[in-house]
């Protein structure tokens, strides 16, 4: 097993170092456009720095490998994903190059620094993404911070009418305690048609990380949520009145599993201890 991570981690990355004749990216794409355009954007004189891996985090968010990028022994790392650009002819044709940058435009304008930093180098074939490789373990919603940075990266999705995917490997939480949404895509093909359709189905996807034992600090996030803008206080209320709905739904339903039940109670008590 190589250690790919920097030394003040506590959980180990299982990595496998690539052999240029192995990496995905050149079996698809010209390898010396590809090195061209990662030394260009590195400011590089060679490549002779580059290394790939294949990256696994078993039990923290990456059981799937995913290709990963240094270009340089300084620890720096990012993912690598590349599209084809279709040829230029009369014909109207599928763009998946557009398509994919502007969805991943969609959550940088949106996520803002709950994104991470990600960058599109261009040639004529095809489109390089180049998003930094975040270091940091799968998010367990233990703690109210934890808590109120979920609430602001739905405010901000809901804002932008996207529907974010709730798998739990897509949420990681930094060292500073920032949350980060790592994802390349969310989910439908555009986004909704307004916030407020957002915000219940995001709202309702969010509900997977919420138990009987975190779900009594939803109140006290809430309450610190309100107070930063206008436009987070507006947020607070819809949130606590689409919960409201989402309870009379629940509530007739017959429910059998008992920590549900215990989730639903302390949901009730978020509603009643949340006064604005």
């Amino acid at each position: 097993m190589i250690e790919l991570c920097p030394p003040m981690l506590d959980f180990h990355f299982e990595v496998r170092k690539l052999e240029d004749e192995n990496v995905p990216l050149f079996k698809k794409f010209n390898e010396l456009e590809v090195r061209h355009l990662l030394k260009e954007f590195f400011g590089l004189d060679d490549d002779r720095f580059f290394e790939f891996y294949e990256v696994k985090r078993p039990g923290y968010g990456i059981d799937r490998s995913i290709p990963v990028f240094s270009p340089s022994p300084n620890h720096e790392y990012f993912t690598l994903r590349a599209f084809p650009k279709p040829e230029i002819g009369n014909e109207p044709v599928f763009n998946q190059a557009v398509y994919r940058r502007d969805r991943v435009k969609t959550l940088i304008a949106a996520l803002r620094d709950h994104y991470p930093a990600t960058y599109f180098l261009d040639t004529r074939d095809f489109l390089l993404i180049l998003q930094r490789f975040v270091f940091s373990p799968v998010c367990q919603f233990e703690n109210m911070s934890e808590i109120k940075e979920l609430l602001e990266i739905i405010y901000l999705a809901s804002s932008a009418c996207i529907l974010l995917d709730f798998n739990e490997n897509h949420w990681l939480i930094k060292g500073d305690g920032r949350l980060i949404y790592t994802d390349t895509d969310y989910m439908g093909p555009g986004p909704l048609k307004d916030s407020q359709k957002a915000l219940e189905e995001n709202f309702n996807q969010s509900m997977i990380f919420f138990n009987e034992n975190n779900c009594h600090l939803l109140s006290d996030a809430l309450h610190q949520l309100s107070k930063k803008e206008t436009g987070h206080l507006n947020f607070v209320r819809d949130f606590i009145k689409t919960l409201e709905t989402y309870l009379v739904n629940w509530k007739s339903i017959d429910i059998t599993s008992e920590s549900l039940k215990k989730k639903i109670i302390c949901l009730e008590q978020v509603v009643n201890n949340t006064k604005l």
